[in-house]
C-alpha cells in the first residue's frame, strides 16, 4: 500500500535579514528619487530688496507671482492678508490705506511671501517698517539694496515707442571678409626663409557663431527704426577666393579659414586648395576685418539667446544672468 501525504497552501519564502534590508533601502531610494522633481517644480523664490515703510511697501520677486503681506503681527490681530500681482519685470509696490501705526513705540512688522499660481509658496521672511531716518541712512550708507522699478523689455516683445534699448545676445551671424594680411609658410629646406607676407589679395564670406550685444530703436509708433549689432567675440568658418594673374602665372585662390573674432577683427588660420608657389606649404595664417552681412542688409542673423532689454534709466537687476536671462529663436530678415 502506498501513502501520499499532500500539502495544500501557499508557499512562503523566507527571506533572509540582509535581504529585508536592501529591499528596505531600495524603497527608500526610490522615494527620495520621485521626491525631487516634485520639490524642484514647487520653489518659489523668496521677495529680494524689500522697502517697507508706515506707508508702503515695494520690492523684487518672480515675474507674475503673487506677493502676500500678513499685518497680524505684535498685538494687531483680525486685518485681511493683502495680495500685490508682481509685474512682467519682476517688480512690486502697494500704498497702504491707512498709515501702519507703532505699537508701544515699537514699528509694525509684517510677514511677507510669494505665491504662484499653482499655490507653491516661498519662504516667510520678517520685516520691520524702516522710519524716514532708518530709510535715509540704509540708502545713503549703500547698506540697503533698493527695488529696481524698470522696463525690461524682452527682443522679440513689444518696446516703448521712441526709446532705446540694447540687449546682450548669442547668435549666428554671416560675414563678409576682407584679409588684411596672410602670412604664407614657407619650406625651401633652409632657414633663410620661413614665410612671405601678402596683403589684401582676396575676399572671403562666412558665418559664425557670436556674442555681442544689440541696440533697437522704435519710433513713434513703437515699429523698429534701426538695428545694430556690435561684436565682442565669435568663432567663425568661412572661406577666402580670388582669381587673377600674378606676371604670366594664373593665381587662384580657394581657402577654407577658421578664425576667432573679437570686435571686427578676425585671427585664424587657412588651407589653400587654389594655386600655390614653390615651397609654399599649404596651411597659412591670417587676418582679416569682418563686415556683419546685418549692416548691409537689415536683418540676416539669428538669435539662439538674449537678456531683457536695459539702457541708462532702466538697468538689469542686480544679478541677472545675460546669457540666459531669455531664449529667444527670432530672425530678423
Amino acid at each position: 500500500m502506498n501513502w501520499f501525504i499532500i500539502i495544500t497552501g501557499t508557499p512562503k519564502t523566507v527571506k533572509s535579514k540582509p535581504n529585508k534590508i536592501i529591499e528596505f533601502m531600495k524603497t527608500k531610494l526610490i522615494i527620495f528619487l520621485l521626491s525631487i522633481p516634485l520639490l524642484s517644480i514647487g520653489q518659489v523664490k523668496t521677495p529680494i530688496n524689500i522697502y517697507f515703510t508706515n506707508d508702503e511697501i515695494k520690492g523684487n520677486a518672480d515675474p507674475n507671482t503673487i506677493i502676500k503681506i500678513d499685518r497680524n503681527k505684535l498685538a494687531v490681530t483680525g486685518l485681511p492678508i493683502i495680495s500685490v500681482t508682481v509685474n512682467k519685470n519682476g517688480y512690486f509696490e502697494y500704498s497702504f490705506q491707512t498709515p501702519l501705526a507703532a505699537v508701544a513705540g515699537v514699528q509694525p512688522n509684517i510677514d511677507i511671501w510669494a505665491e504662484d499660481n499653482n499655490g507653491n509658496k516661498s519662504a516667510v521672511k520678517q520685516y520691520t517698517a524702516f522710519t524716514t531716518t532708518q530709510a535715509l541712512d540704509e540708502i545713503v550708507n549703500k547698506k540697503f539694496e533698493m527695488p529696481i522699478k524698470a522696463n525690461n523689455p524682452e527682443i522679440d516683445g513689444f518696446q516703448l515707442p521712441s526709446t532705446t534699448f540694447k540687449y546682450k545676445v548669442k547668435m549666428l551671424t554671416t560675414n563678409f571678409t576682407v584679409p588684411i594680411a596672410r602670412f604664407n609658410i614657407i619650406d625651401d629646406g633652409t632657414d633663410t626663409k620661413k614665410g612671405e607676407i601678402s596683403l589684401f589679395n582676396s575676399v572671403g564670406a562666412g558665418f559664425g557663431v557670436s556674442w555681442g550685444e544689440i541696440e533697437k530703436t522704435t519710433d513713434a509708433n513703437g515699429s523698429t527704426l534701426n538695428i545694430d549689432y556690435t561684436n565682442t567675440f565669435g568663432l567663425n568658418l568661412g572661406f577666402l577666393f580670388s582669381s587673377g594673374k600674378d606676371g604670366d602665372t594664373q593665381k587662384n585662390i580657394f581657402a577654407p579659414t577658421a578664425t576667432v573674432s573679437i570686435l571686427d577683427f578676425q585671427i585664424g588660420f587657412g588651407y589653400e586648395l587654389g594655386t600655390t608657389s614653390q615651397y609654399q606649404k599649404k596651411g597659412f595664417l591670417t587676418i582679416a576685418y569682418a563686415i556683419p552681412l546685418s549692416k548691409l542688409v537689415k536683418g540676416k542673423f539669428y538669435i539662439f539667446r538674449a537678456s531683457r532689454g536695459y539702457n541708462d534709466k532702466n538697468p538689469l537687476p542686480k544679478g541677472t544672468k545675460i546669457t540666459a536671462e531669455k531664449t529667444s529663436k527670432q530672425a530678423f530678415i
